[in-house]
């Protein structure tokens, strides 16, 4: 009877405003208006907004960037094997729920996750066509390694299109995590690129290593949302209503 293994086995703007009656004309006035006008005209109390004490100036100046964290399509596999398609060369399920995980390790977050390796010769991986962001974009997600290996002899890694890789590391008792940790891959050199993305491990024959995944993303830098000013005349993204 044939057994998947695990080498860990046996061992331990605001959250509320006032709504403003709609002005029934609009006028343009010459001079700068007082905190009593603006009272006035919109028939209620102005309330101080108190500023984020994270962001400074500089955050909301025109051209400023913000670093993005952006979930791939069913990236935290809380939809089980949606999206993803997942291959096994010894016929295994690779994206499972936490009861199907070896005892004592459990998704990162949730109760899906992902199972690479746990036998011998295998090459199993979870791939998904995706549009790589601009922006200095890097993937990211958090693995657990758990190897009683050498190293040199099984591995983990990222590849594109099926026969690029991206990034490899060994699968050994050197890189035990002993928990989850977060990699990160940086795919500048793909930016804006539609590629299949691929997360895999091969082992050989002798002793187990296994990889587990959770929580995949990317990370990059984009710009503020405020930044343009309006100065490009293109509000279609705004809506002019009142509340």
């Amino acid at each position: 009877m044939r057994l998947r293994v695990s080498a860990l086995v046996g061992a331990l703007l605001l959250t509320a405003g006032a709504h403003a009656e709609q002005v029934s004309s609009r006028r343009v006035v010459s001079q700068e208006p007082t905190p009593d006008m603006l009272e006035r005209v919109l028939g209620m109390p102005l309330v101080p907004v108190q500023q984020d004490p994270g962001l400074s100036p500089a955050t909301l100046q025109r051209g400023s960037t913000v670093t993005v964290t952006k979930s791939l399509p069913n990236g935290d596999f809380e939809s089980g094997p949606a999206i993803w398609t997942e291959a096994s060369m010894n016929g295994w399920d690779l994206i499972l729920d936490s009861i199907s995980f070896p005892v004592p390790i459990l998704p990162y977050e949730g109760d899906w996750g992902v199972w690479l390796g746990g036998d011998h010769d295998e090459i199993a991986y979870i791939q998904q066509e995706v549009t790589v962001p601009t922006g200095s974009p890097t993937l990211n997600y958090w693995h657990w390694i758990d190897s009683e290996d050498d190293c040199g002899y099984d591995f983990g890694g990222v590849t594109v299109n099926s026969t690029t890789v991206v990034d490899t590391y060994d699968l050994c008792l050197a890189t035990d995590t002993l928990d989850w940790v977060l990699h990160t891959v940086d795919m500048a050199a793909y930016q804006g690129q539609t590629l299949t993305l691929q997360i895999r491990v091969e082992t050989d024959n002798q002793l187990i290593s296994g990889l587990y995944v959770d929580d995949v993303y990317w990370e990059y830098e984009a710009e503020a949302f405020f930044s343009d000013g309006f100065e490009s005349g293109d509000t279609s993204a705004w809506s002019n209503q009142l509340p």
